[in-house]
Parts: C-alpha cells; sequence; structure tokens
C-alpha cells in the first residue's frame, strides 16, 4: 500500500490485496481452536485498510485472551475509533511491530515515506502507554540522507518513547527495490551475498557502521531487557541516549567488557562506572 523504495511490496507488480473477510475471521477461529501461543500476520502494514483492521481485532478481542497476535502497523492511520477499541483488548491479545525508519524529513521523502515525525509520535506514545499491548518499534541505518547525526537524533526520540522493544536495523539493498538500483547515486557499497546489507553510503562510513552496529548490540544488552529502565532513564535524561550509547560503547572497548552479555548486575556495574 506503500512506496518504500527499499521495499519490494512497493512495486507496482506487488499491488495490495485484501483476503475476503468473512474468510479471515473463519480461519482465524479455526487457528485459535488449536490453541497456538503467537499467530503473526505478515502483512506489511496491517491497518492499511483501517475499517478492515477495526473488524478483524474487534474479532479477536471478542474471542478473549490465550493467543497473541502480531501485527505490523502504520501509526498515521490510527484513528481515534481504534484506540478506543484497543483499549479493550485483553492483556496480551495484540503486539504491535512499527516501523518509524528514520525521523529525518529528507530521508522520509527520498524514499517515498513522506511521513514526518511530528505527525506519528503522539500516536506512538499512546500506544507504548497501552502497556498491555506490547510495541516494538524499528528504524534503519542507511537510507540516504541519513547521517551519523540525524541518526543519533532519532535513536533519543524513539527510544525516549519507552516501548518495549526498540530495534536498529541495517539496511539491505535489496535486488528489485529502487533504491539498489538508484545505488550508485546514493554512494551505497552492500555485501555481494544475501541479504546484500550495507557497508557505507555518501552519509555513513564504514565506521560510523561500525559504531551503530556496536550501538545495535548495547541496546539489545542494557536497554531491550529493561532491567536497568530507571538507571538509563536518569542518565539519558542528562545528555541524550545517543550520547550515552557512545560513551557506554568507548567505555566498555576500553574495559574490554563482553557487550553480548544480558547479565543485569555486571551491566548495571559498568553502567556505574560512567
Amino acid at each position: 500500500p506503500f512506496s518504500c523504495s527499499y521495499c519490494l511490496s512497493s512495486r507496482g507488480d506487488q499491488a495490495t490485496e485484501f483476503r475476503p473477510l468473512d474468510m479471515v475471521c473463519r480461519e482465524l477461529d479455526a487457528i485459535l481452536e488449536r490453541k497456538p501461543r503467537l499467530v503473526k500476520f505478515v502483512d506489511r502494514s496491517f491497518n492499511a485498510d483501517p475499517a478492515r483492521a477495526r473488524e478483524i481485532w474487534k474479532h479477536l478481542i471478542a474471542r478473549g485472551a490465550g493467543t497473541t497476535f502480531h501485527c505490523e502497523i502504520h501509526p498515521l492511520l490510527l484513528e481515534e475509533e481504534d484506540f478506543a477499541l484497543l483499549s479493550s483488548a485483553p492483556q496480551g491479545l495484540f503486539q504491535f511491530e512499527i516501523g518509524v525508519q528514520s525521523t529525518n524529513a529528507r530521508t522520509l521523502g527520498e524514499i517515498g515515506r513522506p511521513v514526518e515525525w511530528n505527525a506519528i509520535k503522539d500516536s506512538l506514545s499512546r500506544l507504548v502507554a497501552m502497556k498491555h499491548i506490547h510495541t516494538h518499534l524499528d528504524l534503519v541505518v542507511g537510507l540516504p540522507y541519513d547521517d551519523l547525526a540525524s541518526i543519533g537524533a532519532a535513536i533519543d526520540r524513539v527510544l525516549s518513547l519507552g516501548a518495549d522493544h526498540f530495534q536498529l536495523g541495517f539496511l539491505k539493498a535489496l535486488h528489485g527495490t529502487e533504491l539498489r538500483t538508484r545505488a550508485a547515486e546514493f554512494g551505497l557499497a552492500f555485501e555481494p551475498f544475501s541479504p546484500y546489507e550495507i557497508i557505507s553510503n555518501n552519509w555513513l562510513s564504514p565506521d560510523d557502521l561500525a559504531l551503530l552496529r556496536r550501538v545495535e548490540q548495547l541496546i539489545e544488552s542494557f536497554v531491550n531487557p529493561h532491567g536497568l529502565d530507571a538507571l538509563l532513564s536518569q542518565m539519558a535524561e542528562r545528555e541524550g541516549w545517543f550520547s550515552l550509547l557512545k560513551r557506554l560503547d568507548e567505555h566498555c572497548r576500553t574495559r574490554g567488557f563482553d557487550i553480548t552479555t544480558k547479565n543485569v548486575k555486571r551491566c548495571e556495574a559498568v553502567l556505574k562506572e560512567l
């Protein structure tokens, strides 16, 4: 339904199709009889048709809890009726993945996703505040015009929301996408084998990307487990999330600390050394 230049689903030969709503509900009922723990809808944007998505959510809410349903949604398409409906969902029924991708207006315009941060941040805040719904927010590193400073600003903005999970992903130059056909224009160098992940571009050097990959690991080890929320929030409030993560990275490298550890006590100890 959208035209994101890095995504195969944006191609003209990938037109959006909607499975009949009554068929979807019948099939969901058949799946629920098996009592699975998790069901993932694979739609790139589950709520591309907001009214249709709302009917599916209503059906699942009426069936009650027991299975979690994962939906990738677009926050710009959420309406007041959606927030009212979702507030009535049982604990753990839904988990939402939301691709913020970037907060740089020029970047978003270039990739065919012209949705400014100010247009979605309130909806994101309201979703994150619904603690009965698991929220997962994404950024993509390597998009045109996104340099280290603008990516750092995006990390600050997204982490300050306090979502359940934050993922810093790295651009893949997929065959058949507009972005790959314009690779020379953007100075995009990428791995020659699948998944064709970015090596550098006009705005990010290999060293910048190496730093951001370490920051990604620090987020996985220190932030996403949520065992150090109070301490991290206090520290980030003073200097910003990205500044804190860069300083933590430098300290861990100097100290020889294993940043892949998920041991909360070890992570807390190294944080307090800053």
